[in-house]
């Protein structure tokens, strides 16, 4: 059985690129936990607090009903640029021994969806930014 281990519990800002080059930067990730099977690495994110925003017209409870009505399918890339969040990755990754397991996404949206991603790290004046590029979709 997998172990879970706590990233972030708090709200985090991310960037969604889908479709033919749409994007978002309007959704919020909370839950980010990170889970060890072998050598392949899960990172599990949940989105549905998007949905429970009291404002019903903001763009972020606009998007992940978007998401929910079919784009979440589209998912090209999600970009991370929290510096705790990858710094506990890399610290678990290290800690655990884990270099060339494969890498998938899961995504709490009224139900898991998981997504087989490549993961691409960049650091830019002093920006950390982690990109989880979309291979294919797993399970829905």
């Amino acid at each position: 059985m997998m172990k879970w281990i706590m990233l972030n519990k708090g709200s985090v800002n991310v960037f969604f690129e889908y479709g033919q080059g749409d994007f978002t930067s309007n959704l919020f990730i909370t839950n980010t936990q990170i889970g060890i099977d072998g050598q392949d690495i899960y990172i599990k994110v949940d989105l549905n607090s998007n949905l429970r925003i009291r404002n019903k017209q903001a763009n972020t409870y606009f998007d992940a009903k978007d998401f929910l009505d079919g784009n979440i399918k589209e998912i090209r890339i999600l970009q991370i640029d929290e510096e705790g969040i990858i710094k506990r990755i890399v610290d678990v990754l290290r800690r655990n021994k884990v270099e060339n397991g494969a890498w998938y996404l899961i995504i709490d949206l009224q139900g898991e969806h998981i997504f087989k991603v490549e993961p691409e790290y960049k650091s830019e004046d002093g920006i950390k930014t982690l990109f989880l590029n979309i291979v294919s979709i797993v399970e829905e």
